[in-house]
Parts: C-alpha cells; sequence; structure tokens
C-alpha cells in the first residue's frame, strides 16, 4: 500500500455497530470507530490469584517460577502510528513491567494516535478483543471485558503430530488455568 498504513479511520467496512433493537446508542461514529479501548478486567486479582499454581507444569514449560505452571503479565506494551497519516511506528512500554503495579504508569496512546498493535501482537484475536470492548463501550455496559493470551500450542514429542503426550499436557494445563482465571473474573464482576 505504498509505505502508509492500512488504518480503520473513516472506514465505512466497520462492523463494530450495535443493532437499535439491541438499545445502541446513537451518539457514536460508525464510520470512525475509537482506535484505542481498555480492558475490565480485574487485573490485579488475576495476578494476585497465581491461577498457575495448582496446575501441573507441561514437559518444556520455561516460565521462570517453577511453582507454577504458567504466570500471568499485565502487558501494557503497543505499537502505534503516533500519526495515523504516516506510516512511522512507536512502540510503548516494552518490554512490558513484570511487576504489578509497575514502578511506573504505563504511557498511554498520544492523543489522535492510530493502533497499529497490543502488548499480544496484531493478531486476529487481538481484533476480537478490540470489537468486544468497544462493543461493551457502545452499550454503554460496565461488565468485565478484555483479553488473555495463552501459551502457544507448538509444544509436540517428535515431528509434527496431530497430537501426543506432551502437546496434551500442554492442552491441559491451559485449559485448567484458563478455567481458573475465568472463575477469578467471575468472582470480582460486580
Amino acid at each position: 500500500m505504498g509505505g502508509v498504513p492500512q488504518l480503520a479511520v473513516d472506514e465505512h467496512g466497520c462492523d463494530s455497530a450495535v443493532v437499535d433493537r439491541w438499545g445502541g446508542p446513537k451518539t457514536f461514529s460508525l464510520t470512525d470507530p475509537p482506535q484505542w479501548t481498555t480492558t475490565t478486567l480485574p487485573i490485579a486479582q488475576l495476578i494476585r490469584a497465581n491461577t498457575g499454581a495448582s496446575v501441573p507444569r507441561p514437559p518444556g514449560d520455561e516460565w521462570p517460577d517453577p511453582s507454577v505452571a504458567f504466570g500471568v503479565v499485565w502487558h501494557t506494551n503497543y505499537t502505534e502510528f503516533p500519526d495515523c497519516a504516516s506510516a512511522r511506528q512507536v512502540t510503548r512500554n516494552n518490554p512490558p513491567p513484570t511487576d504489578y503495579p509497575p514502578p511506573t504508569a504505563p504511557t498511554p496512546p498520544d492523543p489522535g494516535s492510530c493502533s497499529y498493535s497490543g502488548g499480544g501482537g496484531n493478531y486476529l484475536s487481538n481484533e476480537s478483543a478490540y470489537r468486544n470492548t468497544l462493543l461493551r463501550d457502545r452499550m454503554g455496559l460496565h461488565i468485565p471485558a478484555g483479553h488473555i493470551h495463552t501459551p502457544d500450542m507448538q509444544h509436540f514429542e517428535g515431528s509434527f503430530n496431530v497430537s501426543d503426550p506432551t502437546f496434551d499436557a500442554w492442552r491441559r494445563a491451559i485449559v485448567a488455568q484458563a478455567g481458573n482465571l475465568i472463575h477469578v473474573v467471575a468472582d470480582n464482576a460486580g
């Protein structure tokens, strides 16, 4: 695209509208959605709950704390286009802090900037999370909404197989800890 980023600015194909029958507010622009939303997940509680402590570590897990299957990190890093008409990108809060709360507050996006990627990258799951939190905001809801990335599922004993004991151990660990995280969110919703 000639070095210019493809941005959702004045994008008439954006389909994150709230339909009338669901009581959607009439005060937002369907063609120019906000570039940034935020999580309403209980971050402090998710980290403090130590949700990986009861989960057996899968083979090859390299999380630095051996007492948990996987740790929980608040990824505050992101990449933005400070000028939405320019391809120049700036990454903020990188690397993300490992302490919570962090010793210094995360740097927020520049006013008027455009988003390129969040803490987990610019994958489809991040787009889904963005639309989820945008829909929450457009509906005027006060509910937990956000995004949790899980470890990747590329751990096998040998060459690529559909499954094997190592892959199954990773799957079981990820599902168990995800269930623990969901309980923390549910216990702190209010």
